[in-house]
């Protein structure tokens, strides 16, 4: 029986997964240099024509795989459309960052040790230089409203709090206190005190 319109795409989707979940795997195992496009395609169970279909160079895999450890990220970054977040927005943020990882926690392992290799490391610059207005934005505006004198720093060191916690939380998540760490975070850092 033919396949639908619907079905091709879903194929393609999981295909596409496929290829994905392998290079970060390869990436982070062996370096991003050290992985040929044959040993993604083999080790995906695919011919390297059909993995170019998906992907025109191993360059494009990699900004493929920043994108969409960084568009899951940036989703957690949409308040209520107004520009800056209310106090339960960010408590919001906070949770759902936490679950962005546990969610995923292999991926997540993998996603930052493939960002420390200085190739990596490079490109990764280049798409956060494009979401840094958008983050700093709404972050300042955040921060600023909570009366900081300097909501732009705030709102960096605040990307590096999750930075660390998350780390810290992939390195050894079964002694993580998660939830004494977020309402530290909440009380301390955001200063609300009503959590």
């Amino acid at each position: 029986m033919p396949r639908t319109e619907s079905q091709y795409a879903q194929i393609r989707e999981k295909k596409k997964k496929l290829i994905m979940d392998t290079a970060l795997q390869l990436f982070a195992g062996e370096g991003y240099h050290n992985t040929a496009i044959s040993t993604i395609a083999r080790k995906a169970g695919i011919a390297k024509g059909l993995l170019y279909n998906y992907f025109k160079s191993k360059d494009e895999l990699l900004n493929a795989l920043i994108k969409t450890g960084t568009d899951d990220f940036m989703e957690l970054f949409n308040p209520d459309r107004e520009g800056i977040p209310t106090d339960e927005e960010m408590i919001h943020l906070i949770d759902a960052a936490f679950m962005l990882v546990k969610k995923n926690l292999q991926y997540w392992k993998l996603y930052f040790a493939m960002l420390l290799q200085p190739f990596v490391m490079d490109k990764m610059r280049e798409t956060v230089a494009r979401l840094y207005p958008r983050y700093v934005q709404l972050m300042s505006a955040y921060f600023q409203k909570k009366g900081s004198t300097d909501p732009e720093t705030e709102s960096l060191v605040f990307g590096m709090l999750l930075d660390g916690l998350t780390v810290n939380y992939l390195i050894s998540p079964e002694h993580f206190p998660e939830e004494k760490i977020k309402r530290i975070i909440i009380r301390k850092y955001l200063n609300i005190k009503h959590f």
